[in-house]
């Protein structure tokens, strides 16, 4: 599926679940195929009623069978209220497994507050959190998606608070073969981080 040319001004995502695992995002909450977003804005404020597990300005949650690209896009979100343990980020959520190498953020911004008070919870400028696994294509395995000339310039608050990537775990192949972390060029943070526990300035690994 595509969102392509989409602009969602000023909304009000409020969760009324009591469902302690739910996802909340302006744009989608769940990502379980294939889905690329390009050229789309979206502002507004996510308040999770202490209910919500997964928060991001663009997506909540992209599921282990989902991969996501990400193009041109600009969130300027105002995320609260998470569940304790939870993940809260400008862009996305929480990540989970592979992308099958068609993952990616690319030209893409957050300059929303991110905060999560919430108790060991995680506040990621643009992923909340993310945890590599493997998927396969053409015989190989890869996991994750590439981070282009993206950057964070919202204000982070949390437990654990990271500029670009709140938690990464798992380990996983790149789409050109390397081991690691995500390849991220040119992704900056010029927000302030704020860290109840600890802070970084792009990436928790």
């Amino acid at each position: 599926a595509t969102i392509q040319n989409l602009t969602i001004e000023n909304a009000e995502i409020e969760n009324t679940s009591t469902d302690s695992d739910a996802q909340a995002g302006i744009l989608v909450a769940n990502v379980y195929g294939d889905l690329t977003v390009k050229n789309c804005y979206v502002s507004g404020t996510i308040t999770g009623t202490n209910a919500v597990r997964f928060a991001g300005g663009l997506i909540g949650h992209v599921h282990s069978a989902g991969s996501v690209k990400i193009e041109s896009c600009y969130a300027n979100p105002q995320v609260k209220k998470l569940t304790d343990g939870g993940f809260a980020g400008g862009l996305i959520g929480y990540l989970s497994g592979g992308s099958q190498g068609k993952g990616g953020l690319l030209l893409s911004c957050n300059t929303g507050t991110v905060k999560n008070a919430a108790t060991g919870g995680f506040a990621g400028g643009l992923i909340g959190g993310y945890k590599a696994g493997y998927s396969y294509k053409g015989g190989k395995i890869y996991n994750m998606t590439d981070l282009t000339s993206c950057y964070n310039a919202g204000d982070v608050y949390g437990d654990t608070a990271a500029g670009v990537i709140a938690q990464f775990s798992g380990s996983g192949v790149n789409n050109d073969g390397s081991s690691g972390q995500p390849h991220a060029s040119k992704v900056l943070n010029y927000g302030k981080i704020y860290g109840v526990k600890s802070a970084y300035g792009t990436i928790n690994d």
